[in-house]
């Protein structure tokens, strides 16, 4: 702009634009929003006019941010100003009618809303209108004013306007002196005032028009920051002691334009919320990672770390400039919240010189692209994703964007890394976990001395610290990253394996092929991925090509060296008692934190598999080949498992869940239909002697399996299992304590004695 204002001033008061110019909000511009009366514009319309008090009353400065425009022959258009202009306009109409300041009301009649004809008039009516502040509520006298009617009523633009002179009246209401405060308002050295930055600096084009106006969210969340941050005590720790004041224009200015322009690239109308999120979240990681790092209790910090999020744009200031928390063992948090800053503006700087953000694959594998991450508003990214986020970005902001090869090739490495530790980490969202593992990553790119894929190995191999939750698959990361320093046949099998394993973790293959001076095999980790291979997909879920049954019935035959003789069975996490068969998904008996004595099953399943191109073949001979007298004692209730297919069997309500009960020093079995004890089930050994009468055409619904969902076995009032076989009036079930396993009840009520055989026997004669 050519004008007075633009040549003399970078901030300017209401009262002096009004001055100089006519005001005039365009048709394109949206309602004036100030007044709705939702949860969060009640909190920034309160907030602002608090703010505006304390201002006024303390003679404090409060700059309102930017105001952008077009202005010719003496009308100014704005273009990104639209709110704070109008709620502006409403405190000086309210100031000036209470101190009876003619002058300024006429001065006034230069504001105007040209989205609709009623706001026009509104804003003109007001400014002639008697109003009497003694009566109370001033938006009832306004609506019950002769020209309020018809379309006044439905205009939202008007409906906000009153909620917020109500809202001003309620705040300024008992002020001692108008007068006074209207010599502020009007004066030079007026306390509320906003920042005038050249059109010139802009294209002038309509895409520009349209994008400012496409925000939709004046005052918002972002511009309350911007504007405070600027005024700031962190601009002297951002920028150096002696800024000017023209620095800190600048530095806030790039946030308007070139930044803006990189989130509007992604986000379209949400970039400024967008923007807002990016730096709340970064500066809460940085915090809460350092609250880690300093042992601030968990218990102080884990509810904290999600409270930030919901905070609006001044709230997070106040956050920024109380020092955070006040954790007594965080001393530095103003250096902590500065660095973090610059660390946004440092990234901010190297992703708008992008024109796309993704970063070139030199591994085969897919890991992260950096678009996507970009692309969701952080507030609403997962907590893995934030730790993604956080991991990736530390590196990014280290060495910048890579560009040569070897820079390329690093940050694909460090990408790796980052995949395999969080795919295999069970953080479950919890605010601990993830803020531990910040610290983990952030000091390992503090410890890189270059970006190289050999820097990046050695920082794995050396790394100095851990998680509880990280370490199992830190333990592996490190053994994968010996063997590929120096090795290139080991690296190009390592990518290839976690290449064709969806969450790269290859635990269980490095743990089966070592030698006895704990050392890695190379020909028996070659043997041992295709084995692999054959057996598991992806997913480390079984090949169809491969039986679910026989797969776990051969494992069943594995030595067993578990305490309690559950072989590779999995706890379930509601029992002591209860343990469940995999169901064809072996991702959590491969794992490295649940691996050892369980997984050990499969290791020796490998060794016997070796030779056979024909899985079940195999796994069939396996089983046949297995001598069952050697499972006695605890091992015994393996034996029926081994010898029979009784995965997915009907118990007689409900099928089998594939989780069984075992008590007594495993000779009580019970089948679940769920995974806890109190799921219905059906004791084995009756299951058995049904499922031998079925195979002799004795099948429901002629013979009934009564079930039960409690863990008592026996009814006490007839001393009669609670699980039993009906058939033609009579009763029949295991009894654990007796000589003759079986007990048999006639339509009489009277009990025998029987084994397996002469149960099988009778039923079958009945």
């Amino acid at each position: 702009m050519d004008n007075n204002i633009n040549q003399n001033k970078s901030n300017l008061s209401f009262w002096q634009l009004i001055s100089q110019c006519e005001i005039k909000i365009p048709q394109l511009q949206r309602d004036y929003a100030q007044g709705r009366e939702d949860e969060t514009i009640t909190q920034i319309r309160e907030t602002l006019i608090a703010e505006f008090f304390e201002a006024i009353m303390n003679d404090q400065k409060l700059i309102l941010n930017f105001i952008y425009g077009d202005k010719k022959s003496d009308i100014f258009t704005p273009i990104d100003g639209q709110q704070r202009l109008t709620t502006l306009f409403l405190l000086h109409w309210y100031i000036f009618m209470r101190s009876k300041f003619h002058e300024g009301i006429a001065k006034l009649k230069k504001f105007s809303y040209l989205t609709r004809d009623t706001s026009k008039r509104f804003c003109e009516r007001i400014c002639e209108t008697d109003i009497d502040f003694s009566l109370g509520r001033l938006d009832k006298q306004i609506m019950d004013c002769y020209w309020f009617s018809g379309n006044f009523y439905a205009d939202p633009t008007i409906k906000s306007m009153l909620v917020v002179i109500e809202a001003i009246h309620n705040k300024f209401g008992n002020c001692p002196d108008y007068k006074i405060i209207q010599e502020k308002l009007t004066g030079e050295d007026c306390p509320i005032i906003f920042l005038w930055l050249s059109m010139d600096d802009f294209k002038n084009t309509d895409d520009l028009y349209i994008k400012m106006n496409a925000r939709g969210k004046l005052l918002s969340d972002f511009e309350i920051f911007k504007a405070k941050l600027q005024n700031s005590t962190y601009m002297a720790e951002l920028l150096g002691e002696n800024v000017t004041e023209a620095e800190k224009v600048l530095f806030i200015s790039r946030y308007n334009n070139q930044f803006a322009e990189l989130f509007y690239k992604f986000y379209q109308n949400q970039y400024d919320d967008a923007m807002m999120a990016f730096i709340i979240t970064y500066i809460r990681d940085d915090y809460f990672s350092h609250a880690s790092e300093f042992d601030v209790p968990q218990k102080d910090y884990r509810n904290d770390y999600k409270t930030i999020v919901n905070m609006n744009g001044n709230m997070f200031y106040r956050f920024l400039e109380s020092g955070g928390m006040g954790y007594e063992k965080l001393s530095n948090p103003t250096q902590i919240f500065s660095a973090a800053l610059l660390k946004c503006d440092r990234l901010f700087e190297i992703f708008e010189k992008q024109e796309y953000l993704a970063i070139k694959k030199v591994i085969n594998k897919n890991y992260y692209d950096e678009c996507n991450i970009f692309r969701i508003i952080s507030t609403k990214l997962t907590s893995e994703d934030t730790l993604v986020r956080y991991a990736l970005y530390e590196y990014i902001y280290k060495f910048g964007y890579p560009e040569t090869d070897i820079q390329v090739e690093a940050y694909n490495y460090w990408k790796r890394y980052v995949y395999n530790i969080v795919k295999n980490t069970d953080f479950g969202g919890r605010t601990e976990d993830i803020c531990d593992a910040m610290v983990v990553f952030r000091k390992m790119v503090n410890s890189l001395e270059d970006a190289t894929k050999k820097d990046i190995l050695t920082a794995i191999i050396n790394v100095k610290s851990s998680t509880a939750e990280m370490r199992h698959q830190q333990k592996e990361e490190m053994i994968k990253a010996k063997l590929m320093l120096n090795d290139i046949e080991w690296n190009n099998l390592i990518l290839e394996a976690e290449e064709y394993f969806v969450d790269g973790q290859l635990g269980f293959i490095l743990d089966f092929s070592m030698n006895e001076d704990s050392s890695v095999n190379k020909e028996l980790f070659k043997r041992n991925f295709s084995t692999a291979k054959m057996i598991f997909d992806s997913r480390k879920i079984l090949n169809t090509t491969c039986a679910a049954d026989l797969f776990e019935r051969a494992l069943l035959c594995m030595p067993d060296s578990t305490p309690n003789a559950t072989a590779h069975l999995l706890k379930q996490s509601n029992s002591t008692t209860t343990w469940g068969f995999y169901k064809k998904d072996y991702n959590k008996l491969l794992s490295n934190r649940d691996g050892g004595t369980k997984r050990n099953a499969v290791k020796e399943l490998f060794e016997k598999l070796l030779g056979y191109t024909n899985v079940n073949e195999g796994l069939q001979k396996i089983i046949s080949d297995t001598d069952i007298k050697q499972f006695t004692g605890k091992s015994a209730w393996k034996v029926p498992f081994i010898q029979n297919n009784l995965f997915d069997i009907f118990l007689g309500r409900f099928n089998f869940y594939n989780c069984i009960h075992l008590a007594k020093n495993n000779s009580e079995v019970l089948m679940l239909a769920g995974t806890t004890v109190r799921s219905y089930s059906m004791e084995l050994n009756t299951l058995l002697l049904a499922k031998q009468l079925r195979e002799n055409n004795i099948k429901e619904p002629f013979m009934q399996l009564h079930m039960e969902k409690t863990s008592d076995i026996m009814d006490s009032l007839i001393k009669f299992p609670l699980r039993f076989i009906e058939y033609k009036g009579t009763k029949t079930a295991y009894l654990n304590d007796a000589n003759k396993q079986f007990i048999h009840m006639d339509k009489t009520g009277k009990t025998i004695g029987l084994s397996f055989d002469e149960a099988f026997d009778l039923l079958k004669n009945l």
